[in-house]
């Protein structure tokens, strides 16, 4: 996976760490496919567990969800939760590093986490 990519999956993450900076607008997705395998996803809710992040942009396509983000500097914690068709329930939390444009750097050892 790229350093920049956004996507990742549910099997292999129960957590992400990614930076931004503040004047970004990025979307970030999550594929569910493989750990819910027949079952669908009904409904996915983005929450930020701290003030300053804006959620818009929330999507649900073939069992992979989407939301984009933009904040200001700080650390945030975005939660991704779903509920599937069969009534089960599940999240990912996506950890977020916004940055000034001015320190922002693209190496990932820089991540203050």
């Amino acid at each position: 996976m790229h350093r920049f990519d956004r996507t990742f999956n549910a099997v292999q993450h129960k957590r992400r760490h990614f930076r931004q900076t503040e004047n970004a607008v990025l979307s970030y997705t999550i594929n569910w496919a493989a750990l819910l395998g027949s079952d669908t996803i009904s409904t996915s809710t983005w929450t930020a567990e701290q003030s300053g992040v804006t959620i818009s942009g929330q999507a649900i396509s073939a069992n992979v969800t989407t939301a984009t983000l933009m904040a200001d500097v700080g650390v945030y914690t975005v939660v991704n939760k779903i509920v599937t068709a069969a009534g089960l329930t599940d999240e990912r939390i996506i950890e977020l590093a916004v940055t000034d444009n001015n320190e922002f750097t693209s190496r990932s050892e820089d991540y203050p986490l």
